[in-house]
């Protein structure tokens, strides 16, 4: 279990990093976002979604996680559909 709390928390902080890099928090770029100027926080959603369906699908493949195939199928509609 403390590999696994380890894992979550270094995931948190790459997370936390990546936002903060992409500065999609400001209030500058949320605006920017609502009035069609500005698209960073839609590309860091895209590359979210990517990245979750691509490490679900090693995962998966890896047999590292006991999913069965409707718990994966299940995990990549959540992982695209908004």
């Amino acid at each position: 279990m403390k590999k696994k709390a380890l894992v979550g928390i270094a995931m948190g902080i790459v997370f936390g990093f990546a936002l903060e890099k992409s500065r999609v928090f400001e209030p500058g770029m949320i605006v920017g976002q609502m009035q069609g100027r500005n698209f960073i926080m839609l590309k860091v959603f895209l590359t979210a979604v990517a990245t979750g369906a691509i490490v679900l699908a090693v995962v998966h493949h890896k047999d590292i996680s006991r999913l069965g195939h409707i718990a994966l199928v299940i995990g990549i509609i959540a992982t695209i559909a908004p």
